[in-house]
Order: structure tokens, then C-alpha cells, then sequence
């Protein structure tokens, strides 16, 4: 294969009107202004790439007005990964927000479906009473309660120094006001009541 025979890697790419040249020399001719023509296209494919870059990352358009010099090619490149990789960062961090916000909100689904099922229960066990009969019961629910829960408080929280006070009633809350514990209570005093 001489120099400017047609390489097999480029016979589908190579023009047309070069098939139907039999002079050798005009075939090589053709051949050399297609690849000349084909360098010059990569080498501007490659000029508007780094124009490109050099819109869209922000970093790439701060120019020193004083200099007036153009960025250079390196430059573009390594703030180009910078700007990728605080992207990157920034997409991790959204990430784990979302995240969060998810579990926020599976917790207040659970919450939610849980007073819906306590006021479902209330609504039963009011439905069976009428009247004066179902206020007494209600006020008899209420007071169960805060009885049972003022005793818990009475025994856990202690009222030495405020330290003691505050933190007591930080460790009680968490322990006994819980919304599944208050609503084993609120179940627990429906089925004493009936």
C-alpha cells in the first residue's frame, strides 16, 4: 500500500466522487484535500468545544478586565473538573436533603395514620354512648389520662434545682409522650371505659 492509497478505515467516509476517479495521481489529490479537510473540521470541532465550555462554566467567563487576556486551554479544562465536581457536591448535598425530607415525611405519614386510626376508635366508642353519657366518658377518658400521666411525671421528674427540672422533663416527655405510647394510653383507657 503506497502512502496515498485509500486506507480500508476511511472507505466509508472517503467521497464518493473519488470512487469514480481512475487517474492515481488525481485519486491521491482528492484524498489529501478530504483529510486536510477532515483535520481542519476536527481542529474547529475542537475550538468551538472549548468556547463552549468557556460559556456555560461560570468560572471561565471571569476575565481579568486589566489583562485582557484569553483563558487558556489547560485553564478552561481544570475549571471545567472544578465547576464538575462542585456540582458534584452541590447534587450530594441536595441528595441528602431530599433524603432527609423523605424520612420527614414517611414519620408524619406514620403519625397521621396513627391519629386517624385513634380518632376512628374515638368516633366507635363515642357512636355507642349519647348524650350526657358520652360527655361523662369523655371526661372520664381525659382524666384517666392526665392521672396516669401526672403519676409517671410524679415519679421521674424531679424538682431539686432547675438543671434537674428541666432535664428530668426533657427525659419524661421523650419516654411517655411519645405518639405511639400516648395512644396505647388513649386505647388502654377506651377499652377500661367500656
Amino acid at each position: 500500500m503506497s502512502v496515498f492509497e485509500q486506507p480500508s478505515f476511511l472507505s466509508s467516509d472517503f467521497p464518493f466522487v473519488c470512487l469514480s476517479v481512475t487517474d492515481v495521481r488525481e485519486r491521491e489529490v482528492l484524498l489529501l484535500v478530504f483529510l486536510f479537510v477532515d483535520s481542519f473540521l476536527s481542529r474547529f470541532d475542537v475550538k468551538r468545544g472549548y468556547e463552549t465550555l468557556q460559556l456555560l462554566v461560570p468560572t471561565c467567563q471571569m476575565v481579568d478586565a486589566a489583562s485582557s487576556q484569553k483563558i487558556s486551554k489547560a485553564s478552561i479544562l481544570q475549571r471545567s473538573v472544578d465547576y464538575i465536581q462542585q456540582l458534584a457536591r452541590e447534587k450530594q448535598v441536595k441528595q441528602q436533603e431530599v433524603d432527609s425530607l423523605k424520612k420527614e415525611v414517611m414519620a408524619l405519614q406514620i403519625l397521621k395514620k396513627n391519629y386517624e386510626e385513634m380518632l376512628r376508635h374515638n368516633r366507635s366508642a363515642a357512636g355507642a354512648l349519647h348524650g350526657a353519657n358520652a360527655e361523662e366518658l369523655k371526661m372520664n377518658m381525659f382524666k384517666h389520662i392526665a392521672e396516669t400521666l401526672f403519676e409517671s411525671f410524679d415519679q421521674h421528674v424531679s424538682i431539686d434545682d432547675f438543671g434537674s427540672l428541666s432535664s428530668g422533663i426533657i427525659r419524661w416527655t421523650e419516654e411517655y409522650c411519645k405518639p405511639q405510647s400516648l395512644r396505647d394510653l388513649c386505647l388502654q383507657v377506651i377499652t377500661q371505659e367500656k
